[in-house]
């Protein structure tokens, strides 16, 4: 079906059974294709069709389950053991006395530079040409806006498409255009970072969850205790990944407009950027609030 080259340019925090043997997972990446399949507009039934299921009720269908037509696989890796660091997942935060034990919470990571080639496969009689048309629009739309691993909503895990657009107009008519009709809506952030990295500490730093609480967490969330009303574990309608351009990295923000699976409004949106920009009594201004608050989102 397809090949794709890919580089990570900022790490990827992603491992299978050892915390410091970090993996490239072709599950994971069925994940992500899933989530993207899905808010592209794909039904339960055409995604059963395309991913199989494992079990019989797979979106309230009475169906036996059924093996995937499409098989994802990674190539081109080096051993996990020969690249991984243990590497900030928040990297705003300061160091501490050894790479393992600080605020900025590192984790056993691939850092930025480690390459990979995706192989998308069709099998057992393969696709219909509807559901392969939208299959390919899937891995697409995620080659271009997604990434993967822990952070992947705020920075971490994100890479670069060896055919994606460098030109900034050219890559928003692409992504429209894998977008259209679609519940999500995006802006490519105007300020310009040449190194990867700095735009991920700019995304990471946020504000507390508890401070969104009657906003319904258009953040996300993670329970902080018992005491805690948020939700055991949110993942944020608003991902902020990095994308590499001709003039250098941007912030590439989408907005998941599915109120009825986020529990979020575009109102939400809009309060909690103006949170982020201009600050609240338990947190200063932030510069992703800013650039936010500029963009096309609110």
């Amino acid at each position: 079906m397809m090949r794709a080259e890919l580089t990570f340019i900022t790490p990827l925090f992603s491992r299978g059974a050892y915390e410091d043997l970090p993996e490239i997972r072709p599950a994971s990446i069925r994940g992500q294709l899933h989530h993207w399949f899905r808010l592209l507009g794909g039904s339960a039934a055409d995604e059963r069709g395309v991913f199989g299921s494992v079990h019989k009720d797979f979106g309230g269908h009475d169906l036996e389950p059924a093996a995937s037509r499409l098989v994802v696989r990674v190539a081109g890796l080096a051993a996990p053991d020969a690249a991984a660091q243990w590497l900030p997942t928040l990297p705003h935060k300061p160091g501490g006395q050894n790479p393992r034990n600080a605020p900025n919470a590192p984790r056993g990571a691939l850092p930025a530079g480690t390459r990979f080639t995706l192989v998308v496969l069709e099998r057992l009689g393969g696709l219909s040409p509807e559901l392969r048309a939208f299959a390919e629009r899937t891995v697409h739309a995620w080659l271009l806006a997604g990434a993967l691993g822990l952070r992947a909503t705020r920075g971490g895990g994100a890479f670069h498409w060896s055919e994606a657009p460098t030109d900034l107009r050219s890559f928003w008519h692409r992504l429209s255009g894998l977008f259209q009709d679609a519940p999500v809506s995006f802006d490519v952030l105007d300020r310009v970072f040449p190194n990867a990295e700095d735009a991920r500490k700019v995304i990471t730093e946020t504000i507390a969850h508890p401070a969104l609480a009657d906003l319904a967490y258009p953040l996300g969330a993670v329970r902080q205790g018992n005491s805690d009303p948020a939700p055991g574990r949110k993942t944020s309608p608003l991902r902020l990944t990095v994308r590499r351009f001709a003039d250098g990295n941007r912030i590439l923000a989408l907005w998941d407009e599915r109120g009825t699976v986020t529990g979020n409004t575009r109102a939400h949106l809009r309060d909690a950027i103006k949170r982020l920009a201009n600050g609240t009594s338990q947190s200063r201004p932030t510069e992703i609030g800013r650039l936010l608050a500029a963009s096309k989102l609110p």
